[in-house]
């Protein structure tokens, strides 16, 4: 395998139909986003209304029906007839992976797995979502070992798709290099050169816009802690619609707390005020006066579960 060296691995060179759509998938965080960027400037259609993080919601509802393959092979096609101007078209999901057995008996279609170092992955959710360490650490191992394990299984079966691993850190280190690889591999219709020369031109490190929209980002307020109650709302800026569960947390002399409480109550204000979409957003969690006090002075602390970020209580004006 020329994988170490290369940082690129055919494992399915498909049919001889010519590549005419891409899907780049790996594990979120893992750099397909950065891809995505690069063969959009060689000149593949990514499609349009997309997000900073370049996301098809479409194409994402197509990965959950029953007849995906069909669904995907169709959407293509419907891509094609008004993409004509760009020489391929495609589409960016990172977990379209798990859909490989459908997806891979599409005709003329690439299908690029990006593979990262797991620590790497795991630090960005550290930072992106808040999860501990060593909790990232091993999901992220484990996520990697199953996707390759499940990509790695069509080396040696027929299937019509071609289907390409490439290591993001080779992407950054030598995209020249490894466009290059991609282009012979793919035996794509444009001037090998040109391809590769674009492509690394796509590639940006650090990119802000796409670093803000991929963190959660909590906006919170703590509005009550007195009368046996803490109140307040809190929500991810960049995924409102999923309710956020607080953990109060920690011990008052011999006695352990450990309460939870899940912000999906009416708050009106922030609705009406056009800080939340639903207002579906507030909590309001029932406890003890001498608890109360320790969250006060800081002995018990109110987290996102599952992860490291506290709630301030002082934080009155966390939704900038």
């Amino acid at each position: 395998m020329d994988f170490v060296n290369k940082g690129f691995f055919v494992v399915n060179s498909g049919s001889d139909s010519a590549v005419n759509s891409f899907i780049v998938c790996g594990l979120p965080r893992s750099g397909t986003t950065g891809v995505a960027s690069a063969l959009e400037k060689a000149g593949i259609s990514m499609g349009s209304r997309l997000s900073n993080v370049k996301e098809d919601q479409h194409f994402r509802s197509l990965l959950s029906r029953e007849d995906c393959g069909s669904a995907v092979r169709d959407y293509f096609v419907v891509r094609r007839a008004s993409e004509h101007q760009s020489f391929a078209s495609g589409v960016k999901y990172p977990e379209a992976f798990q859909k490989i057995e459908q997806l891979s008996e599409i005709e003329g279609l690439a299908i690029l797995v990006v593979t990262r170092d797991p620590f790497l992955v795991a630090m960005r959710n550290v930072i992106s979502v808040f999860m501990p360490v060593e909790k990232a650490l091993n999901q992220a191992i484990n996520q990697y070992s199953a996707m390759l394990k499940k990509v790695l299984g069509f080396r040696d079966i027929s299937c019509k798709a071609k289907i390409v691993i490439l290591s993001y850190e080779k992407v950054i280190v030598s995209s020249g290099d490894i466009f290059s690889e991609l282009h012979e591999s793919l035996g794509l219709s444009v001037d090998p050169k040109s391809f590769a020369n674009a492509a690394s031109q796509g590639i940006t490190i650090d990119n802000l816009a796409y670093l803000k929209e991929s963190h959660f980002q909590p906006a919170y307020c703590i509005d009550q802690a007195s009368e046996r109650k803490i109140r307040g709302w809190c929500f991810f800026r960049a995924l409102p619609a999923s309710s956020v569960m607080l953990n109060l947390s920690g011990s008052i002399g011999e006695s352990i707390v450990d309460k939870r409480v899940e912000c999906n109550l009416l708050r009106k204000d922030l609705l009406h005020g056009n800080v939340h979409p639903t207002g579906l957003c507030g909590f309001s969690l029932e406890t003890s006066e001498d608890e109360v006090k320790a969250f006060r002075e800081g002995l018990l602390k109110l987290r996102i579960a599952g992860s490291d970020f506290v709630l301030n209580l002082n934080n009155f004006n966390a939704t900038g």
